[in-house]
């Protein structure tokens, strides 16, 4: 057993993370808020208003606003100020992301993006996030491939991660990258070959970083190692077949047209 301490655990993926760790019973669990939570405090949480204590295991607040990197450098700090023994980041990244020039605000690509729009539970299918598209829009009908068909790209769903986090707290050693492995109508489908799509970088300013990841997609970046999942193989995470069969199977849509995406810039 070991104690480990969330930061921004109220909601959205720290809120999944949370519940998971508590249901497996095998771990201490301490919140750190800034402001108390009865909420959590009656499921028997430890909330904390302060730093973490010695022996603690860390993990970030999962976010995308822009003091993103001061609070998670101020969590770094205190977290080797009380000899905490293991640190885990919170976010989502491919192998190679040199060429992201805005990759400090973390970026994030799920699964549950897919559930955007659906009328069989929105807001189970995005598991804690906002409602927003990237690349796949289900309801638009539409599919902005960056690359062809064959790009590849490594999805997650927000429940799945809880669990595998949950799970990664069992080792004594963690490695340092721990990556995780319906409707029967026509998408619109646009295919962006690496030039257009380095040409939309510099010509289009207002979704320059969503086309540097499409980019890095392209140039075959996207699938990130399933070292978690082979240390936790009782853990079976949806695929995207599964997850988009469960919330668009027999929805009826109407005419595929393209709009404009909620990505994240």
């Amino acid at each position: 057993m070991v104690k480990v301490a969330i930061a921004g655990a109220s909601g959205g993926l720290g809120a999944i993370i949370l519940s998971a760790i508590v249901d497996t019973r095998n771990n201490e669990v301490v919140v750190l808020s800034r402001s108390p939570n009865p909420s959590l405090t009656a499921k028997g949480v430890d909330v904390r208003l302060g730093s973490p204590t010695p022996t603690m295991h860390p993990s970030p607040p999962p976010s995308t606003d822009h003091e993103m990197s001061e609070s998670q450098l101020a969590i770094v700090a205190a977290a080797k100020e009380v000899g905490v023994e293991r640190f885990a980041p919170s976010e989502y990244a491919i192998e190679d992301y040199r060429d992201w020039d805005l990759y400090a605000g973390k970026y994030r690509i799920f699964m549950d993006t897919l559930g955007t729009g659906t009328p069989k539970g929105e807001t189970e299918a995005l598991g804690g996030l906002r409602p927003w598209t990237f690349i796949i829009n289900m309801k638009a009908e539409t599919a902005d491939l960056p690359g062809d068909w064959n790009s590849k790209l490594t999805l997650t769903r927000t429940q799945d991660i809880g669990k595998l986090v949950a799970a990664a707290l069992d080792p004594d050693r963690w490695e340092e990258e721990m990556g995780m492995n319906v409707t029967k109508k026509k998408m619109l489908v646009k295919e962006n070959t690496e030039e257009d799509v380095k040409k939309m970088i510099q010509e289009v300013e207002g979704a320059r970083f969503y086309n540097q990841v499409r980019l890095s997609i392209a140039q075959g970046e996207g699938v990130v190692e399933s070292t978690l999942n082979k240390k936790a193989p009782h853990i079976k995470p949806w695929i995207v077949e599964e997850y988009l069969e469960r919330y668009w199977s027999g929805v009826e849509l109407g005419e595929a047209a393209w709009e404009e995406g909620n990505i994240i810039m």
